[in-house]
């Protein structure tokens, strides 16, 4: 009886002792994908939204980004909007716009002459897709916006 005992016990402690190990990992830490963004390049220098807000309403779907320095992008499309190609002028409703700066403080705004957003993924409740544009401000001076993406809720 001791015998087993000693036996039951051993196998007890051996297992806590193995169940405790942990497997190291070489792989590298997989990031969380967020569930919204909004970024791209302007004039070649990363942009990155810290806020991104979707909203349908009426005739038209705006997403816009934010950052903590003052300024958005908007990409405004007319409604009814599904997975497809949709172009931004002067002669359509859909526009682009990059704002940068505070509107409190000495702003400037770039619209778009031209551009284009693909719709890659739509529903009722989120849009996602890319997008592209120069924009050109009221002096005439211009805002190469490029390699743009994003992901928005729909509100």
């Amino acid at each position: 009886m001791k015998k087993l005992t000693t036996i039951i016990t051993v196998a007890v402690l051996a297992i806590a002792f193995l169940g405790s190990c942990k497997k190291e990992s070489n792989d590298p830490p997989t990031q969380p994908t967020p569930s919204t963004f909004l970024t791209c390049k302007i004039d070649g220098s990363n942009w990155n939204a810290t806020a991104v807000i979707g909203q349908s309403v009426g005739s038209i779907t705006n997403i816009s980004g934010s950052t903590l320095t003052g300024s958005s992008i908007s990409i405004i499309l007319e409604n009814p909007i599904q997975v497809g190609t949709y172009y931004a002028g002067p002669a359509t409703m859909n526009t682009l716009t990059y704002i940068k700066g505070f509107a409190s403080s000495p702003f400037t705004t770039f619209t778009s002459g031209s551009g284009i957003v693909n719709i890659t993924a739509y529903s009722l409740k989120s849009v996602e897709g890319t997008f592209q544009f120069t924009g050109v401000d009221s002096n005439g001076n211009s805002k190469v916006i490029s390699s743009g993406s994003f992901k928005s809720n729909i509100n």
